[in-house]
């Protein structure tokens, strides 16, 4: 404890955040030197009580939040989700005493006994970067109110004083980026508008039971991700959205007509619809689809869609998170074969397939006119309508026409299938698995040189009742070479339904002082709303972001860092907070946000890059120390990306063209390119070796090189 005492205030407190707020502030008790370190923190949460700790909080705050010493707050998180626990008269202090310390981020949770006392939110509050408010919070937006500068704001059934007060509070919000609307049942505007030009993501929830709302109309020319949840029939009026990239919708209205027109740009949606989409709708730019099953008619909708998708590269066939098949009808196999079948589409992937009838003969049809079809990937549902091993069999012996494609199941379906087939006994049991994941957590422990670990979606679910922090895969040294090894990587694969959160994440680290490789892989429905990394030691940090996961941001914290990997292929937008990396020499970036600047900022340092962005780089940006890229050549703006980053790499000694290995990205026809005034200073001094994969000879191509030679 002495040891750790001794340490830098600064550093002191970077520890402590990496704890919860009520375990950083019961170290006050540690000794003198601890006592009031907690007042510096930056961030504050005080989560979810019952309520005698409601109570308890309140006299906690009253007396120590107006002592509090960090200059900067960066975020207030106040939830108090007590049904009997009234919100106090001071909860206005204490949002003023957070608003004095340049506070960026607010969220606050409150609930009422008394639903006609609903909580009015303070005037003062109106100065944030990022606002998130639910509960019985009142919204009545003052006439002189102004927040210049917020970009994030998500409002979560709260209530609103007039039709007039979403309006009112969205034009005090010049630079809004990023909307979350969620409705209530009751107590809502009855006209809901959205106009906002800087707007580039909106989310909005209508619940099954809101009969109030008439309707909505959205103004929103910049925005690039739209989710829109509305089971409710009302008009709707949608203007022009044509920078808009992905379409989320699960809808329940009779007429979607204005709905669906006004999507039509997208490259990537994702739809349930109880509605069938008429024959005039063209998606012509729709590379990525995704089609919930559990109507009736959803596959007449399936291919009525792919009819009107003929550049389609990638359909994703599945269950909408809490939707249940209703049986689907038998469906009309088209007089012609969709265009996207013959010309484009390269993977196919089916979640919850059951074998049924109905479900067979779409994939068959798919398999048997694909003719560009690379993968076809089966999900078994854990409801089969036949045998398991009669169904493998049906899809093996299909007739496919594409040469190239690989029909592959899941792990679990696989596994199963042998044990049937072979009549093996079942795999370890679950109390020998967890026997052997507390031998691996033990010997991390105890020995210092496993400093490897690699975080996975996986497992989380075997391991999750032995161990109180989260579920994670050895891959080296102790672990991996022990006899447990291949009995651990079994039980992962078998299965895969645990998922990971904020608390269970920075709790895992906060126990790694000497950690220095870390995988985090997240998948789709994991629960981790902000993913913070905060590791002195770590060297070695590669992370995934999904398409569709609903992270609102990351969070990196890595001085020590010397390779950094990110693909996030998120396109909703959040935020990236990245500090100071000053000894990274390599990294890897395959990024789809919107908003780059603070990421490529942080990564200029670099000795080796490898990049694909869905958006364009700005001109400040430097690499003085860049003497090999790699540069993936997917995106129409590709060929002007290319020579912006060459005119930021004096120093450039390697140069590789190349195309990375996803799904999400296939190759797109590059636009001409606007060639440079002056050649880039890396060709004239320093470049010396030009390797280029894939080079088609196409004029555009051609242009480059010529220009380089």
């Amino acid at each position: 404890m002495d040891i750790i005492s001794g340490l830098p205030d600064e550093l002191l407190v970077k520890i402590l955040l990496l704890v919860p707020t009520k375990v950083a502030v019961s170290t006050s008790i540690l000794s003198k030197r601890w006592e009031y370190l907690w007042m510096w923190l930056p961030k504050l949460d005080y989560g979810p009580r019952n309520c005698s700790e409601c109570e308890k909080l309140r006299c906690f705050l009253n007396r120590n939040l107006p002592l509090h010493r960090a200059p900067v707050l960066e975020s207030f998180r106040l939830d108090l989700c007590c049904s009997r626990f009234k919100p106090p008269e001071n909860i206005n202090m204490w949002i003023g005493i957070a608003v004095s310390h340049c506070l960026r981020e607010l969220e606050m949770m409150l609930y009422e006994s008394d639903p006609a006392k609903p909580f009015v939110l303070p005037s003062n509050l109106y100065a944030c970067k990022s606002l998130v408010v639910g509960g019985d919070i009142l919204l009545d937006v003052p006439t002189m109110a102004s927040l210049p500068s917020l970009k994030t704001m998500k409002l979560q059934s709260v209530r609103y004083f007039s039709d007039k007060t979403l309006p009112l509070l969205l034009s005090k919000c010049p630079v809004l980026e990023d909307l979350v609307v969620d409705l209530r049942e009751d107590d809502t505007p009855r006209y809901l508008g959205v106009s906002v030009p800087s707007l580039q993501s909106l989310s909005l929830y209508i619940p099954y039971n809101n009969h109030i709302i008439d309707g909505f109309v959205l103004v929103t020319p910049a925005l690039k991700y739209f989710k829109l949840m509305d089971y409710n029939e009302h008009y709707c009026l949608i203007e022009s959205m044509p920078n808009l990239i992905e379409a989320y919708l699960d809808v329940d209205c009779p007429d979607i007509k204005d709905l669906i027109g006004s999507i039509t740009s997208v490259k990537r949606l994702s739809i349930c619809s109880k509605d069938m989409l008429d024959e005039g709708f063209v998606f012509n730019q729709l590379e990525h689809l995704e089609v919930c099953l559990c109507m009736e008619h959803s596959s007449n909708q399936l291919f009525r869609l792919l009819k009107a998708s003929s550049n389609l590269k990638r359909l994703d066939i599945s269950l909408m998170r809490g939707h249940v098949s209703q049986g689907m009808d038998d469906w009309n196999q088209p007089t012609t074969v969709p265009e996207c079948l013959l010309s484009s589409m390269q993977t196919l992937n089916w979640s919850s397939y059951t074998g049924e009838p109905q479900e067979r003969e779409i994939v068959v049809y798919i398999l048997k006119h694909a003719l560009h079809l690379k993968t076809a990937t089966i999900k078994s549902s854990s409801e089969l309508g036949v045998p398991r091993s009669e169904m493998l069999k049906e899809l093996e012996i299909s007739y496919r026409a594409s040469a190239a494609c690989q029909l592959m199941f899941d792990p679990v379906s696989i596994s199963q299938d042998k044990r049937m087939k072979e009549d093996l006994p079942k795999g370890p049991s679950e109390s020998t698995i967890l026997s052997v994941a507390s031998s691996a957590i033990a010997n991390l422990a105890m020995n210092e040189k496993s400093q490897d670990l690699i975080m996975n979606k996986g497992g989380a679910q075997l391991l999750a009742r032995n161990v109180s922090w989260c579920t994670f895969q050895f891959m080296r040294k102790s672990i991996c070479k022990s006899q447990y090894g291949n009995i651990f990587e079994e039980a992962l694969c078998w299965d895969n339904r645990g998922y990971l959160n904020d608390e269970t994440l920075q709790r895992l680290l906060s126990r790694c002082p000497i950690l220095e490789y870390l995988v985090v892989d997240l998948d789709e429905e994991d629960t981790i709303q902000k993913l913070t990394v905060a590791v002195p030691s770590l060297q070695n940090l590669s992370f995934y972001i999904p398409w569709s996961n609903d992270i609102s941001g990351f969070v990196i914290d890595t001085p020590a860092l010397k390779y950094f990997k990110l693909r996030d292929h998120n396109y909703q937008s959040h935020h990236g907070l990245i500090e100071n990396m000053p000894y990274l020499i390599e990294a890897y970036v395959d990024c789809c946000r919107p908003d780059i600047n603070s990421l490529i900022g942080s990564i200029t340092s670099v000795r080796r890059l490898a990049i694909c962005l869905e958006t364009m780089l700005d001109e400040g940006f430097v690499f003085n120390q860049l003497e090999h890229l790699e540069v993936y050549l997917c995106k129409e703006h590709s060929p002007n990306q290319l020579f912006r980053l060459l005119k930021a790499s004096s120093k450039l000694k390697r140069l590789h063209l190349f195309f990375m290995n996803s799904d999400l990205y296939v190759q797109a026809d590059m636009d001409d390119w606007n060639e440079p005034s002056t050649a880039p200073e890396c060709i004239l001094s320093s470049l010396q070796r030009l390797s280029w994969l894939k080079y088609t000879g196409e004029p555009q191509e051609r242009e480059r090189l010529w220009f380089t030679f």
